[in-house]
């Protein structure tokens, strides 16, 4: 318990760039230690983060390109060209 580093919701759910319902989720789950604390008059909760515990791989890293699409302006043109064929047959369907 020595090695614990204590975080208000808030302030974790901006560090992990998380919305602050995703963090009360995990803790509801039991995903995220927390700890409940009176200031003030006011129910604080906190997240409980272990100082030896290093950061959680999915939030440390920026994510990998992936190997399937290398040629990206090639699937615009395809998809722009799908787009514009269901574009003209709504607006066929609209005309008519």
């Amino acid at each position: 318990m020595e090695n614990e580093k204590w975080i208000p919701l808030e302030k974790y759910a901006s560090k992990h760039k998380m919305s602050l319902y995703q963090v009360i989720q995990k803790v509801k789950r039991e995903e995220l230690r927390s700890e409940v604390e009176e200031r003030n008059g006011r129910k604080v909760t906190y997240i409980v983060i272990d100082a030896e515990v290093s950061e959680p791989e999915g939030h440390s890293e920026a994510p990998k390109p992936t190997e399937e699409i290398q040629d990206y302006k090639a699937a615009y043109e395809a998809l722009k060209e799908e787009f514009e064929a269901y574009k003209r047959k709504c607006e066929g369907k609209m005309n008519a």
